[in-house]
């Protein structure tokens, strides 16, 4: 049998020559690279491309399609990256011999290889149980099968998983690869609560807040309600039942943790304490998430799950890496997260505040990758008005539409053999001040009344127009105003402070009248300097300066 080697044109490249017994050989000079013969012509814009002739003719046979040879396994997918330049629309099935006797199964690998490289899709023959060693292709399968058998392969072709694409690649091309997925693999799912709208199942999540203020009672509250399938705070909805692993390196689990779990109730036959990790040699040291994360995935299995795990503080289980490096944290901390989604547990990292000032998510103690990798952070805070008072306020929720906070006080409690403890009492009303409000410094009633009396001056002296700050300063401290209150007054009023040229004076104006808030005046996606961004953060007030802050400055001219 001659089988003519053609291209789009239908120009011959050459001839394949298949013997009686099945045997196969080219004709000297053959060009069969990219180029096929075809049988049948296309019905609904469909093509079946396949190895060899006797499979294509089998598959045109039995299923009426149009079938491409492309000869052999090495020229699937040249010769469909040809049909899809000349048939942009058209729909290719990739019909793969499975080679599984073949070290590296050649005729399933590079029909899935093609059928990813063309958007195609991958038909695999489904052999009964009387295959055969050497059963690989469609043709095997419509004798041992019949021609329905074949159809139904056909008719069942589907994108090829990426895992296989993978997987069949070659070892040079395992290397080179990266780790991604088609998104037509993922599977939508919606998410999992723990506490539902704020703490989510599989992700990881943090609480800052100063020493003394109760986050490690709050973390040992949530265990409470997680091991005896408890009511949530203010909502009242169930949560689901479930283990709890703690890692604390700041309390005793004798005096400390175990006094509080059972003041607040809690199953504590479903909390774990992690205490230490096992070295090879038999010494123990402390556990680290840079190195023991495969070993606490052992233990979340070990136990039969865990609904909650907390690390209280995270920053005592760095491993040794600088808490305030942007990279390294991040480094860590997706791990962490692919942790928390693999054994569907909530993660939470407690953490203390710096003593910077600034918006609450940047009071979170190290890096901000801390509070960028948690899909939730919160913090808790003295309620300014109430000493006793905690509030539990939401910093981020990238997930969950939490606007609201809760508040809860520390109460003393006596346990039997007169052990003296606490535990958390929950409001059972939401609150709404805010975490940015909350972090405000407090301004006692004397120092309110003298910003007060400054801003009436500095509207005064300013209604009439612009002043010099030399002017201006000496005219407020004549009028017994301290400067250190007038610029808060400043700030407050968002008094703009303007050079006059080069060589002119610093002016003091009032902003006008109807001016916007700069956050109104500009799109939130458009940066006031294109790729450079904005200066300062709109919420930053203006500065206050004066000629004498920059008598040193040289200007480069």
């Amino acid at each position: 049998m001659l089988i003519p080697v053609k291209d789009m044109k239908e120009t011959i490249h050459g001839i394949q020559f298949i013997a009686q017994d099945g045997s196969k050989k080219f004709k000297t000079g053959t060009n069969k690279a990219g180029h096929f013969f075809k049988i049948g012509k296309s019905k609904d814009k469909t093509v079946i491309i396949c190895e060899g002739y006797v499979t294509g003719a089998s598959i045109h046979q039995d299923t009426g399609h149009a079938v491409v040879i492309a000869f052999d396994t090495g020229n699937l997918l040249p010769v469909a990256q040809s049909i899809r330049s000349k048939f942009p629309d058209m729909k290719i099935i990739i019909a793969a011999d499975d080679d599984s006797g073949t070290e590296g199964n050649p005729g399933l690998t590079k029909a899935t290889e093609a059928a990813w490289a063309v958007n195609g899709l991958l038909a695999i023959p489904a052999f009964p149980n009387n295959r055969g060693p050497k059963d690989t292709d469609f043709n095997d399968l419509s004798r041992l099968a019949g021609p329905e058998a074949v159809k139904a392969c056909i008719e069942a072709a589907a994108m090829p998983p990426l895992a296989l694409a993978i997987e069949n690649s070659s070892q040079q091309e395992k290397l080179l690869s990266f780790v991604f997925r088609r998104l037509s693999d993922v599977q939508a799912r919606p998410i999992r609560w723990l506490w539902p709208g704020r703490v989510a199942r599989g992700k990881v999540s943090i609480v800052a807040g100063y020493p003394g203020l109760g986050k490690s009672q709050v973390m040992l509250s949530m265990a409470a309600i997680v091991t005896t399938r408890g009511l949530w705070p203010v909502d009242r909805k169930l949560c689901e039942l479930g283990n709890v692993i703690i890692l604390s390196a700041e309390d005793d689990a004798a005096d400390t943790i175990r006094p509080r779990l059972d003041a607040a109730g809690t199953d504590i036959r479903r909390v774990f304490i992690l205490d230490a990790v096992i070295e090879k040699a038999g010494g123990q040291r402390s556990f680290n998430l840079a190195a023991d994360l495969g070993r606490l995935g052992q233990m979340i299995e070990k136990i039969g799950g865990a609904a909650l795990i907390i690390i209280d503080p995270i920053s005592a289980y760095l491993g040794g890496i600088d808490s305030h490096k942007n990279a390294d944290i991040r480094a860590l901390l997706a791990p962490l997260g692919e942790l928390a989604a693999k054994h569907d547990a909530a993660i939470i990292g407690v953490s203390h505040l710096n003593k910077c000032g600034g918006e609450a998510l940047t009071r979170i103690m190290g890096s901000l990758a801390f509070v960028a990798a948690a899909r939730a952070a919160y913090l808790i805070v003295k309620d300014p008005e109430d000493a006793k008072r905690r509030l539990f306020l939401p910093v981020k929720n990238n997930i969950g539409n939490d606007s609201t906070g809760l508040a809860f006080t520390i109460e003393s409690k006596k346990l039997p053999g007169g052990i003296e403890t606490s535990s958390v009492l929950w409001e059972s009303d939401s609150v709404t001040v805010t975490a940015d409000e909350a972090m405000q410094p407090q301004v006692d009633t004397e120092e309110r009344s003298a910003i007060d009396d400054a801003k009436e001056f500095i509207y005064n002296i300013l209604a009439e127009g612009p002043l010099p700050s030399k002017q201006f300063r000496a005219d407020a401290e004549g009028a017994g105003h301290s400067w250190r209150t007038i610029q808060r007054a400043q700030k407050l009023m968002r008094i703009e402070v303007r050079k006059v040229g080069m060589k002119g004076p610093w002016m003091w104006q009032l902003p006008p009248k109807n001016a916007k808030d700069r956050e109104e005046c500009q799109a939130n996606n458009v940066a006031a300097f294109g790729d450079v961004g904005i200066l300062r953060q709109p919420s930053e007030p203006i500065l206050s300066y004066t000629e004498d802050d920059f008598s040193n400055l040289e200007l480069p001219l």
